[in-house]
């Protein structure tokens, strides 16, 4: 007797037999990066809480805007005159180069706040679950 497998890639067949693993696949990367710079890390603290770290050296506070908007978190330097664009650099490694870079935020992720500290932008985010989508207990009633 001759079996024929057909093969497909792994998230369609978890689609086929798990109801709902769509939601694993999204919620396996919590933000997708749409740029390279500046250098950054995004580090899990714990099950619902994370932490972008971006180099930003060079950069002040008061050079930097954040937002959020329908779910993208925007990260950007405000443009500004640059006093060493003026000298004769030999060799030049420190970027000073504006940016902008955007990061998607999936479904109940927010951010809870900012710091500035030694040259790294440390953006906190948190996953805040739904009422709905938490684990509970049922109760069963003796009739």
């Amino acid at each position: 007797m001759t079996r024929t497998i057909v093969t497909t890639n792994l998230e369609d067949t978890l689609n086929q037999l798990l109801i709902g693993s769509d939601r694993f696949f999204e919620e396996m990367n919590l933000v997708r990066r749409t740029d390279k710079y500046p250098p950054t890390n995004v580090v899990q603290v714990d099950e619902t809480h994370h932490i972008i770290e971006m180099a930003i050296a060079g950069f002040s506070p008061e050079d930097i805007k954040i937002g959020t908007e329908r779910g993208i978190l925007t990260i950007k330097s405000i443009p500004k005159e640059d006093p060493r664009e003026n000298r004769n650099y030999i060799h030049r490694g420190i970027a000073s180069r504006d940016f902008s870079t955007s990061f998607k935020l999936y479904e109940n992720v927010v951010v809870t706040g900012a710091s500035f500290k030694n040259g790294i932008l440390l953006i906190s985010l948190e996953t805040q679950i739904p009422d709905h989508l938490k684990a509970t207990e049922i109760k069963i009633d003796v009739v």
